[in-house]
C-alpha cells in the first residue's frame, strides 16, 4: 500500500476518533448486582439495552449489551467504574444498525456536515 494512502487512511481514522463520529456497541459483564443498575443508568440515558443471564468462567453473570454513541463513551464507562469497579466491558465499532431504541446525539456545525456527508442513519 503506498505510503500516502496509509498515512490518509490513518488520519480519517484518528480525526473519526476525536470527533466521536458514530456509535460503538457497549457488552458489559457484571458478577454481582450491579448489572441491573448499569442497564436501569443506561435507560435513564435514552439508550436502549439488554441483559442477560449468562454463564462466565467463575459462574453466573449478567450482560448487558447496549448501542452507545461514541462521545458519550467517557461518561457511560466513568458510571461503570464507579457503579463496579470489577466489572468486564469491551467497545466495539458498529457499521450499521438497523433499528433500535437510541438517543438523540447533539450535533455541532461541524460534525453535522461530517455526518450529511455520510448519510441519513437508519434508525
Amino acid at each position: 500500500m503506498p505510503s500516502g494512502l496509509l498515512l490518509g487512511l490513518t488520519w480519517v481514522l484518528v480525526i473519526e476518533e476525536k470527533l466521536s463520529i458514530g456509535m460503538v456497541i457497549m457488552r458489559i459483564i457484571t458478577t454481582d448486582g450491579s448489572g441491573e443498575a448499569i442497564q436501569q443508568f443506561l435507560q435513564a440515558e435514552n439508550y436502549g439495552s439488554t441483559i442477560l443471564d449468562a454463564k462466565g468462567a467463575r459462574g453466573g453473570v449478567k450482560m448487558i449489551i447496549s448501542l452507545v454513541n461514541r462521545d458519550d463513551l467517557p461518561r457511560i464507562t466513568r458510571h461503570i467504574e464507579e457503579t463496579n469497579p470489577g466489572a468486564f466491558f469491551s467497545i466495539e465499532d458498529v457499521k450499521y444498525v438497523n433499528q433500535g431504541v437510541f438517543r438523540p446525539k447533539k450535533q455541532n456545525p461541524f460534525t453535522g456536515f461530517i455526518h450529511s456527508l455520510a448519510g441519513p442513519r437508519k434508525r
